[in-house]
């Protein structure tokens, strides 16, 4: 129990952004980035970020806008999704788990990315991976 609280505590504090003084906080307005001004390496700096195959780079948008919330919304389901994947592993090398366990930690924002682009309107195939 006192494991769980701990946890929890650590959670919300480390990860959440709970700190005593707000002079780092976001601010709840929208923020708008262009997807050149995200590269850190100077050497890159002007070069293509991606390659596309059978894509025209003008059809891409160049630029997202989001908010605290939006952002605080995919930490908290990555999170999500990273503790079930851990408590998978738990029980499977406890032997409660049987069968095979294809393990997906580490690669929640591959999900949490995708699931914030996809619209109704948008395909999508699935693999063996796919419990997240």
């Amino acid at each position: 129990m006192l494991a769980k609280s701990m946890m929890q505590k650590m959670t919300k504090n480390a990860l959440f952004g709970v700190r005593s003084s707000s002079s780092r906080a976001f601010s709840s307005d929208s923020v708008t980035y262009e997807f050149k001004d995200l590269i850190r390496d100077p050497d890159q700096k002007g070069q293509p970020i991606y390659a596309t195959y059978r894509l025209d780079d003008k059809d891409l948008p160049n630029t997202a806008t989001t908010n605290k919330a939006e952002l605080m919304a995919y930490l908290t389901r990555m999170i999500q999704m990273r503790r079930t994947e851990l408590e998978a592993d738990r029980l499977y090398k406890g032997k409660m788990i049987r069968g095979f366990c294809h393990l997906y930690d580490g690669q929640e924002s591959i999900a949490e990315g995708m699931e914030a682009g996809l619209t109704y309107d948008d395909c999508l195939i699935t693999a063996y991976r796919d419990h997240c």
